[in-house]
């Protein structure tokens, strides 16, 4: 199992994006099972989810 801090910060998610000791689609796992195990907090405007994802992965990958 991958090392993840309680708290995602971006110096560390980039620390480890320039170390390749993470990949986008770990983080999106890792934030997808955090927001699993938070669900009953309503923390969020729109839950994020895989079929959330794709949709935005595709239409940047398209804008480029």
């Amino acid at each position: 199992m991958k090392f993840f801090p309680k708290k995602l910060s971006l110096k560390w998610i980039n620390q480890a994006y320039d170390n390749n000791e993470l990949t986008p689609y770990e983080l999106v796992d890792e934030i997808l099972k955090r927001a699993e195990e938070n669900k009953d907090k309503n923390i969020w405007i729109v839950a994020p989810s895989r079929e959330l994802y794709g949709k935005v992965y595709l239409k940047t990958s398209a804008e480029k």
